[in-house]
């Protein structure tokens, strides 16, 4: 294998992409510094020759064009400029105006052009010198033309001999391709110098790394073998305390959300139960008052109406009572259930009479429908009535006047199914969910004006999980509901 006698083959492999990342890096920067510094010594040659060249032109402003150079003596001061960039071994010399404007130039076609978006020559006009490499794309920017090979650019301002003012300014043109030719030399020289460095200190390591790696290896191997012991002990141990911990916190959770619930209860029985109290309560306080201070006479039709609505009252404060017992009961299942025989054509009348009062006053129209013939069920009466009887006042409380409510009653997989249908005020979809939990009122604005608990819906469930029934609802708001009363035939 290539590292056979290598430990640590990760280490060696990270060590080697090392190697190549730095050799990268130092070639690039080698390469940059060589750039850097060939472009700043030909940018001080390019200056010395612009200082020639204020030297041998008549460096002065002109009022009448702001030129510095009298149109009439271009062709002879061009011969000079051409001389020198012979001299020099230069591509070109542009000589520009204040403005920008090109006055001489070896391109006879760029002389009167001034060029745009050139930043080089802005910097230059305000006395800043600077050298760059100029690109084909760059030139194309500037001038609106192309070039062959690269330039190297020099900017220097030109400097009025009697006052010092700048009124223009030399672009000096050199051949960058020898330039690159010396860069990528230098380049070449100084990454073999320091790649060689590399290679020694790769070695260096590698050899040290070989000399000590087997006594690493063995300290290594011991290290996690102990740690391995020591893991396996606490594992252990943690097994044990996790399943105490475990079961600690599943009584502790299971103790939380009996208590939780069991305060949820107390606030809404508080809440509710004590409303419901208070206002017949409150009817009969008054009646009794008016009794007192002889308001109401004995054997008057008012004071034969007010005892009327007083026992109605009284009637209301004990269903409330025999709720509170009926859920509590349940709730600790302390109740049986009976088998007997139920006919269900009675049992329905029965259900209905319970409520006929109530029917009668808000003239409700009750349709009881059942099969043909006679039709028993065997099942506890007193609950399956129970059931059937809060239904059918739930459904008579929330009809309109005139309203109608249909009874069905049909075989089912298991026993009979009952129905009961009203024409009323309906139950939102979002909240069907929650009507058979205790205390619990549909939308108050909606069920603030019925009388009533919250506990009615659960109890009916209560009764029907204990028969080993269940009981469900259809409902559209504005339409109105069906109450399903499932009941299972008693062996």
């Amino acid at each position: 294998m290539l590292f056979g006698n290598v430990p640590h083959k990760r280490q060696v492999l990270f060590s080697i992409a090392l190697f190549f990342i730095a050799a990268f890096v130092l070639t690039v920067s080698d390469y940059l510094t060589a750039r850097k510094t060939i472009i700043k010594e030909s940018g001080e040659y390019a200056g010395k020759i612009a200082n020639y060249l204020s030297g041998m032109l008549p460096i002065r402003s002109l009022p009448d064009t702001g030129d510095f150079l009298p149109r009439e003596s271009l062709p002879a001061y061009g011969e000079k400029i051409q001389n020198v960039i012979f001299s020099f071994h230069l591509t070109n010399i542009k000589v520009y105006s204040l403005d920008g404007k090109i006055l001489f130039s070896l391109d006879s076609e760029m002389i009167g052009k001034t060029a745009k978006n050139h930043q080089a020559l802005d910097r230059a006009l305000e006395g800043v010198e600077s050298s760059h490499v100029a690109t084909s794309s760059y030139y194309q920017q500037v001038y609106g033309r192309g070039l062959n090979h690269p330039l190297l650019e020099t900017y220097i301002p030109i400097h009025e001999r009697t006052t010092g003012k700048i009124i223009g300014a030399f672009e000096i043109y050199q051949d960058y391709r020898p330039m690159r030719s010396h860069v990528r030399k230098e380049t070449l020289r100084s990454s073999i110098a320091h790649n060689i460095l590399l290679v020694v200190f790769v070695l260096l390591f590698f050899g040290y790394g070989r000399t000590t790696s087997r006594t690493i290896e063995n300290e290594r191997i011991k290290m996690i073998n102990d740690l391995e012991d020591r893991i396996e002990e606490r594992t252990s141990e943690l097994t044990v305390s996790k399943k105490k911990i475990d079961d600690l916190l599943e009584r502790t959770g299971r103790m939380y959300r009996d208590l939780k619930i069991a305060d949820e209860y107390q606030k809404n029985f508080i809440g509710l139960v004590s409303h419901e109290l208070k206002t017949p309560l409150t009817v009969i306080k008054g009646y009794l008052a008016l009794l007192e201070d002889g308001v109401l006479k004995p054997g008057h039709p008012d004071t034969m109406a007010a005892l009327e609505t007083s026992l109605d009252e009284v009637g209301n404060l004990e269903s409330i009572v025999n709720n509170i017992i009926e859920l509590s009961q349940l709730d600790q299942n302390d109740q049986q259930v009976f088998r007997e025989e139920i006919d269900v054509k009675v049992l329905l009348d029965d259900a209905v009479s319970l409520v006929g009062k109530e029917i009668r006053n808000q003239g409700v129209e009750v349709l009881i429908n059942l099969p043909p013939g006679a039709m028993v069920i065997h099942s506890d009466r007193m609950k399956v009535l129970q059931v059937l009887n809060q239904l059918v006042s739930n459904a008579v409380k929330f009809s309109p006047d005139a309203g109608r409510i249909t009874i069905t009653a049909v075989p089912g997989e298991s026993g009979l199914l009952f129905s009961i249908s009203d024409d009323g005020v309906g139950i939102p979809e979002s909240q069907l969910k929650d009507i058979f939990n205790r205390f619990y009122q549909v939308d108050i604005t909606t069920t603030r004006n019925y009388e009533g608990t919250g506990l009615g819906l659960a109890i009916v469930r209560k009764i029907a999980e204990l028969m080993g029934g269940r009981v469900w609802v259809d409902s559209r708001e504005g339409v109105g509901s069906t109450f399903f009363f499932e009941v299972p035939e008693m062996k």
